[in-house]
């Protein structure tokens, strides 16, 4: 088997990764313990798992003498069909002879290998068959996102918390605000589309409660700055307040 270079297969990102450099570097941190194995990222749709595997994996590529594999499950519903796509990303060739998960084991069995399993929930069935792959293999190690954990008992659980979010948006200057992960999210993704954008004491409100309203959610803060082209905040705020609610 052909070992993959690290990082060869990864989504690729072309915006600022911000609020979590401290949950990257613990997650790194955590993995390289001889004692884990399995590692979930666990949290709700959008929360942002995905890109903080992939930051948390950027530190521990060299870690991992022969690389760190993605593998996006994200277009498979079929659990069997897990073991075959990590086969393929590996360009493993299947035989008709042996179980995949053999022939998997047997050619990571001693490779010091990172395999980064990306959204496994609608495929979280598959949980026995990685447990097996694991006990078969003396150093791979497996980084999963999901919206749920495996519920295996040597699995290291890291629940995905939604980005930073002042209680309120009084009280607090323009840069002080900043300081919170989504507000600083929301303000980089609306300079993306709209250069000349900055939070000043007069979209402070707007911004605060956008971010709040969508609970510090990556994905959603990201998709509401992305679509505003020449709306301000006090716009953005009154389309949300029409379609979503403050959480309680």
């Amino acid at each position: 088997m052909s070992t993959p270079t690290p990082r060869s297969q990864f989504p690729q990102y072309t915006t600022t990764f911000i609020g979590r450099d401290a949950d990257a570097q613990e997650i790194a941190t955590l993995l390289r313990s001889p004692s884990v194995r399995l590692f979930t990222l666990s949290g709700p749709s959008g929360s942002g798992k995905t890109r903080l595997s992939l930051q948390a994996t950027e530190l521990l590529c060299d870690d991992f003498p022969a690389g760190c594999c993605w593998v996006s499950l994200a277009p498979i519903s079929d659990p069997q069909l897990v073991l075959p796509t990590i086969a393929h990303t590996l360009a493993l060739q299947e035989t008709s002879s042996a179980p995949l998960v053999e022939t998997l084991s047997a050619a990571l069995h001693d490779k010091h290998m990172l395999l980064i399993l990306d959204n496994i929930e609608q495929v979280i069935a598959v949980a026995p068959q990685l447990q097996q792959l694991l006990q078969a293999t003396q150093h791979l190690k497996l980084l999963v996102t999901s919206q749920q954990p495996l519920d295996l008992p040597e699995e290291t659980v890291f629940r995905v918390p939604p980005l930073g979010l002042p209680a309120q948006a009084s009280g607090h200057t323009p840069a002080e605000l900043l300081t919170y992960p989504a507000i600083a999210l929301f303000v980089n993704r609306m300079q993306d589309v709209q250069p000349a954008f900055k939070l000043t004491s007069a979209n402070t409100r707007s911004v605060v409660e956008i971010c709040t309203r969508v609970q510090g959610l990556p994905l959603a803060i990201e998709l509401i700055a992305a679509h505003s082209h020449q709306l301000s905040p006090p716009d953005l705020l009154l389309l949300l307040r029409n379609y979503l609610p403050l959480p309680k």
